[in-house]
């Protein structure tokens, strides 16, 4: 599987889920703000390029998540005193950290897989959390494994090399009559476990 995103700067915490949502729905983000004093946009606000209907589908994809959009535009900027572009921009009334997260926290564990399904292997980076599925593009809160020919047996190859979640794996699994559950193992992991540092202790 590819090693999770990095992005640099590091995503603002209060814009990062959002960025990471419509990034893996396809979205080609090139530019984010959580909003505020001391911030480049009054506003939480992320920029992306696309053809006419590029602002319609993220914009779908975000209300879909239950984002809190306030504004879709279509913008030009001036570069050199001439109009260049346009890229569209979508507008958030309020920063939305991940919940149980204060703004300023930066250091959050990734979930990294095995067999592509998000097993917890405990590294430390910079960057947001859990990952998301690319079937349904929701967040995937319990990792799991299947052995290879299960994997292959029940998942398009379109879809081979990147995350699903439980649901999407077992739809796609049940809809080819592919026998998965005398093979799985899970891997939940909680929210306070994916906060806590290396060797912390469980509480």
């Amino acid at each position: 599987m590819p090693p999770p995103e990095e992005f640099s700067p590091p995503l603002d915490p209060g814009i990062a889920e959002a960025v990471l949502i419509l990034r893996a729905a396809g979205v080609e983000t090139f530019e984010s703000c959580e909003g505020g004093p001391g911030h480049s946009f009054p506003k939480p606000t992320i920029r992306f390029h696309g053809d006419c209907g590029a602002g319609y589908r993220a914009l779908g994809v975000a209300l879909s998540h239950a984002l809190p959009v306030s504004k879709l535009r279509h913008t030009w900027s001036i570069e050199d005193k001439c109009p260049a572009g346009p890229d569209w921009e979508l507008v958030f009334w309020k920063a939305a950290p991940m919940p149980g997260v204060p703004s300023s926290f930066l250091p959050i564990r990734h979930l990294k897989s095995s067999k592509l399904v998000g097993v917890f292997t405990g590294t430390f980076e910079t960057g947001y959390s859990r990952e998301i599925c690319k079937s349904c593009h929701h967040i995937n809160p319990v990792g799991f494994t299947v052995p290879d020919e299960v994997w292959e047996l029940a998942v398009p190859s379109r879809l081979r090399d990147n995350v699903l979640c439980l649901g999407c794996f077992v739809r796609l699994a049940d809809e080819r009559l592919i026998s998965w559950d005398k093979h799985i193992e899970f891997f939940p992991v909680s929210l306070l476990t994916h906060l806590k540092p290396p060797g912390t202790c469980p509480v």
